[in-house]
C-alpha cells in the first residue's frame, strides 16, 4: 500500500498538535523545577520521540483500529495489524551545521527485513516540522 494511503495531512496535523500540547505541559513542569528541556536537544528529542509514537498511534487508530504502540527494544514502535505494517518512528532536529541525520541501526534492518519509517524532522526551536513516511 502506498504511503499516501497510510498517512494523511489531517492525521499528521492531529498528531503534531497533540505532540505540541504534550511538550507545552512538559515545559511547564521543567520550568517549575528551574530546568529546561531545551538545554539538551538530544534529551528533548528522546522525550518527544515517545510522544511521537503515542500520538501518531492514536491518529492511526482512527483509520486502522487495532493499531498499537510498543517501542520497547526489539519491538516495532507502531504496529498496524490491519495493514500488516510495522512502523519505526524517528525524531531528529537540524544539526548545528545544517541538515538532518536520517539513520537507523543495522540490527533493526537485519532482524525485521522490512518495515516502514516515520521520520519527524524539526528545527532547533521545535516549531517547524517535516514528516516523512516511507
Amino acid at each position: 500500500m502506498p504511503a499516501s494511503k497510510i498517512i494523511s495531512t489531517d492525521l499528521t496535523i492531529e498528531a503534531i498538535k497533540n505532540i505540541l500540547q504534550f511538550k507545552k505541559e512538559i515545559d511547564e513542569v521543567f520550568d517549575k523545577f528551574d530546568m529546561s528541556l531545551e538545554e539538551n536537544i538530544c534529551r528533548r528529542n528522546q522525550v518527544m520521540s515517545a510522544a511521537q509514537e503515542k500520538f501518531f498511534t492514536q491518529a492511526f487508530k482512527k483509520k486502522y483500529p487495532g493499531t498499537v504502540c510498543d517501542g520497547r527494544t526489539g519491538q516495532a514502535d507502531i504496529v498496524i495489524p490491519k495493514l500488516d505494517k510495522e512502523v519505526e518512528c524517528k525524531l531528529t532536529s537540524a544539526r548545528d551545521a545544517g541538515g538532518f541525520s536520517l539513520q537507523t541501526d543495522e540490527e533493526t534492518i537485519v532482524n525485521k527485513g522490512s518495515l516502514d519509517y516515520l521520520y519527524m524532522l524539526t528545527n532547533k526551536e521545535f516549531t517547524s516540522f517535516c514528516v516523512l513516511y516511507f
